[in-house]
């Protein structure tokens, strides 16, 4: 059990403490987080601290006024020890460890002196005269006898509520029919790949809580990443991952499947999967994986990559400067071919972002990542001066009540900017339904 506290040292909640369970624990400004500090500086979900590899870390959530541990700001998921501080705000925490600072326990109390033999025993009735020796006074007898009565009474009825069972327990009425047939998942899963040269390591965790945490090192870049959720993995996505498990066979494998190292290659993937109190561990080295424990495996990694955001983060320096050249070669043809089709201008600005998230963990930046940055922000301001013009022309076709241009400048729009997810393809698509509408209505 961890015995982590952190303590408020300054800010409006100095002398707060707060003990850090096994699962981590949310920091911000909302009363949804684990621990909420009323400072109006903070962000609702600022930061949180979780454990991996039995180390405590801490990852700041994207915030506008940043996290700083021992006065440095984080731009990565930092490790922390007993005694490091945290500022977020105008509040600062203070990491200690319990048990090292535990003062030793109390001595025993001495026993009270034992009474005189002969002397009278007082035991609070008040009465003038000693007890005798022989017997308890009748009033006691009577109080005595409805204190037994009582706890038999107290007894019989809990033997009645054991055999009868407790349907109507208010307790279980605050717990949700579908909390109580929730399956139960939790993973641990490593990849390693070596060579003389270097060593890539990934590492996922999920909790049975929905804690979902990823750790990277890559040794030859110095680049190590942690990540961890926000808040828990929904419900619905932890029972797909056990509909994978299940469809896989996952329990129904060989534990080990191993192969002869390549020349200066090395890899190994070990999965241990937790589904309702069953265990397995399974784990494949130096040969082709068996087709299921690869389609999974994947699996776990694409839900990773959804759930943190951080698709591009668990390749090898080498692979990401591959990705991001590409993507960068296509925006550009995209690009020198935006009269070609509409929807041209916004794949560039699509695929120019796609090659900086390849680029995003990698320090130093290559040659090529100032002239990229440049290169979308030119595209971008043609894509909004674009949209900007033909959504005048659209709103003019209203205006004069064309219809029909009215519809096919809507449409054109909406091929200016093909992603049904974008807030302005969603808008143009609603005023193409009214002007369609309206058409249909002249028509008739």
């Amino acid at each position: 059990m961890s015995t982590l506290k952190l303590v408020v040292e300054a800010g409006p909640d100095a002398g707060r403490q707060f003990d850090i369970k096994p699962d981590g624990a949310s920091i911000g400004r909302s009363t949804q987080n684990d621990i909420a500090i009323a400072d109006a500086q903070l962000s609702r979900h600022h930061c949180k601290v979780y454990f991996l590899g039995g180390e405590l870390w801490v990852s700041d959530l994207a915030t506008l006024n940043g996290t700083l541990v021992n006065g440095a700001p984080i731009k990565e998921d930092a490790k922390l020890a007993p005694g490091d501080c945290i500022a977020i705000g105008d509040t600062t925490l203070r990491l200690t460890d319990a048990s090292a600072s535990a003062p030793p326990p109390a001595p025993a109390p001495a026993p009270e002196p034992s009474p005189k033999p002969g002397a009278p025993i007082d035991l609070g009735f008040n009465d003038a005269t000693p007890l005798p020796r022989t017997g308890l006074p009748p009033a006691r007898k009577t109080l005595y006898r409805a204190l037994a009565a009582f706890l038999a009474f107290c007894f019989l009825a809990v033997v009645v509520k054991l055999l009868l069972g407790d349907a109507d327990d208010p307790a279980d009425a605050l717990i949700p029919a579908e909390t109580a047939s929730e399956e139960v998942l939790q993973i641990h899963y490593v990849k390693i790949e070596g060579s003389a040269e270097n060593v890539f390591r990934y590492e996922l965790a999920l909790a049975p809580n929905g804690a979902l945490t990823v750790a990277i090192d890559d040794l030859s870049q110095g680049r190590q990443v942690r990540k961890a959720s926000e808040k828990p993995v929904a419900a619905e996505l932890r029972a797909d991952l056990v509909r994978k498990f299940a469809n896989a066979g996952f329990f129904e494998m060989e534990p080990r499947y191993e192969g002869i190292p390549r020349e200066n290659a090395w890899n190994a993937f070990t999965l241990t999967g937790i589904v309702n109190g069953r265990a397995a561990t399974v784990e494949v080295r130096n040969r082709l994986e068996p087709g299921a424990f690869k389609d999974l495996r994947e699996a776990i990694e694409t839900f990773a990559r959804n759930e943190l955001g951080l698709w591009a983060i668990e390749f090898p320096r080498e692979k990401l400067l591959e990705l991001a050249t590409e993507n960068i070669i296509l925006a550009r043809r995209y690009y020198d071919e935006r009269a070609i089709r509409l929807d041209n201008l916004f794949n560039a600005t699509r695929t120019y972002k796609s090659a900086l998230a390849y680029l995003d963990t990698i320090e130093p930046k290559p040659e090529f990542f100032d002239a990229a940055v440049t290169e979308l922000g030119v595209a971008e301001a043609e894509l909004e001066t674009l949209f900007k013009d033909k959504n005048w022309q659209a709103e003019h076709a209203v205006n004069t009540k064309n219809w029909e241009l009215a519809s096919s400048t809507l449409r054109e729009l909406m091929e200016i900017v093909p992603d049904r997810a974008d807030e302005r393809h969603r808008d143009v698509e609603r005023r193409l339904l009214d002007v369609e509408a309206r058409i249909r209505k002249l028509k008739k």
